[in-house]
């Protein structure tokens, strides 16, 4: 059992020619297959995002500082490298339609905006601001560039048929990749230190790895999103009545999807499950979608299996994490002093100081501290410190999406991230009633998307949570080349599998 665990924690460094040699064949490799068949690289993005970091740029290497110093990559990484490669000898295909096109614009000026922070850390912050960041920048540029490379592939071989096969093959493997997650948890994870990650010995010297005992994704957050998603998807297969066994599967899976977002231990999981969740159900309510046909009653069973599942894992398996987290949430502020100390040294009056830190939300007053301390920050150094310089340059997290982003990009980064965050909403919310899978896609980003904006309002960061947000980022792309023109809505006594044929398309 332990050589297995050890087998799942390898990691090797990219500056071993052998391996190298290895990664460069095989994306080269995977290059000439998308080139020939182009319609394998979404399914192949999909399958491999949820694997972790497999190799670095340099060796871990313990450091005064932070502990640990190795960006890295994993397969997804080089899938979407292959991906780049094939389609720039592609011809590359401009978006029609209007929303596409501004979201476009939008995430060119938010990667724009990233790279003009990195060179103001270098150039107003040397000796804080390290270079080894703007490896970082790169792997974050890359993340955002799944986006336009999906709808590239996308516009290649869009049909109905294409969709359908996709939301398939991402349930089942979803599904997969949970119980898969949850096995390792109860093999190894249980009896470990949650998400905090796996004491790895490498050359008698403790190495903390970021892997949680989930095994999938870096990061405990990453996988809580993935499973929240895939639990959307789950409730939407279990609305199919005419596949019983997807639906078995379905409900097994949305119960290790609850499960899993409990057991991982992180509140902002438990925000973005339940935003998604009640989005669904409101937004299925406000008018019988042609895509996903679901009853009142339908609607009330799934958000109370929901609830019982939730309510059964915290009191059969009793996650410590959570639980924790959960009884920390109301009381007295522990750290006080601590949070003085931060907010005072970031130019926080001492009154209004004093105020946050004796609030009696638990550790919730600890974050608030560092939220304000980090506002401050910005308002004294408007510039910014550079990406990935937050807690080198300002000396502690914000703890805040937002105001991360305003330490770390200044104000060029807070204009660019408001207007992402418009134009996604205008190109998620573009339309309605859209029939067929592409209506089920709209529906899952529009309710894991609620779930996401509820977690970066509450703190949590989401945008550069960079792992699930290649899942993300790969479905948006797909639905910017959905057709969105004009739908009749539905006979409410005919369904949309009695008005197309199953597998019929739209070339788009």
């Amino acid at each position: 059992m332990g050589s297995l665990r050890n087998l799942l924690l390898w990691n090797a460094s990219i500056r071993d020619p052998f391996l190298l040699a290895f990664v460069t064949m095989c994306m080269l490799s995977l290059a000439m297959m998308f080139m020939s068949r182009p319609r394998s690289y979404l399914p192949f993005v999909l399958l491999t995002a949820p694997l972790p970091k497999l190799f670095t740029i340099a060796n871990y290497e313990i450091t005064a500082a932070n502990g640990v110093a190795a960006p890295g990559f994993s397969l997804v990484d080089i899938v979407l490298g292959a991906g780049i490669i094939a389609i720039l000898l592609r011809r590359w295909t401009p978006p029609k339609n209007v929303e596409s096109r501004r979201f476009g614009r939008a995430m060119m000026w938010w990667s724009a905006s990233v790279i003009c922070s990195v060179g103001i850390g270098l150039l107003l912050w040397p000796g804080l601001y390290r270079p080894i960041y703007s490896v970082y920048a790169i792997r974050y540029l890359l993340t955002l560039a799944s986006y336009a490379v999906a709808a590239q592939y996308a516009r290649i071989d869009y049909s109905e048929g294409m969709l359908q096969k996709l939301l398939h093959r991402l349930t089942v493997a979803g599904n997969a990749t949970v119980l898969l997650g949850l096995s390792y948890y109860f093999i190894f994870g249980s009896s470990g230190q949650g998400t905090h990650g796996v004491d790895l010995a490498m050359g008698g010297q403790g190495v903390l790895l970021s892997r949680t005992f989930f095994w999938f994704f870096d990061y405990g957050n990453d996988m809580g999103f993935f499973a929240t998603l895939v639990g959307i998807l789950n409730i939407i297969s279990l609305s199919d009545r005419r596949r019983m066994g997807l639906r078995l599967l379905a409900a097994v899976g949305l119960a290790g999807c609850v499960a899993t977002d409990l057991l991982i231990g992180e509140r902002a999981d438990v925000l973005v499950l339940a935003v998604s969740v009640i989005y669904f159900i409101v937004e299925t309510m406000k008018f019988r979608h042609r895509s996903v046909r679901v009853s009142i009653v339908f609607q009330f069973v799934c958000l109370i299996s929901v609830i019982a599942i939730f309510a059964g894992t915290l009191s059969i398996l009793a996650p410590d994490l959570i639980e924790k987290k959960f009884q920390h949430t109301v009381g007295e502020n522990i750290d006080q002093e601590t949070s003085i100390e931060v907010m005072t040294g970031a130019g926080v009056p001492a009154n209004l100081a004093n105020a946050v830190a004796s609030l009696p939300i638990g550790d919730f007053a600890g974050r608030l501290s560092l939220n304000i301390a980090g506002l401050f920050y910005f308002f004294n150094h408007p510039a910014g410190v550079g990406f990935w310089g937050e807690l080198f340059v300002a000396g502690f997290y914000s703890h805040h999406e937002v105001i991360k982003v305003a330490i770390e990009q200044g104000f060029p980064g807070i204009i660019t991230f408001i207007g992402l965050l418009v134009a996604l909403r205008r190109l998620l919310w573009s339309s309605k009633d859209l029939p067929g899978a592409a209506g089920r896609l709209n529906i899952v980003l529009r309710a894991i998307s609620a779930g996401l904006f509820a977690a970066l309002v509450m703190a949590n960061t989401v945008l550069l949570d960079m792992k699930f947000m290649l899942v993300y980022w790969t479905l948006v792309g797909v639905w910017s080349v959905v057709p969105r023109g004009a739908v009749r809505r539905a006979c409410p006594a005919t369904t949309f599998y009695e008005q197309l044929p199953h597998g019929a398309g739209v070339r788009g």
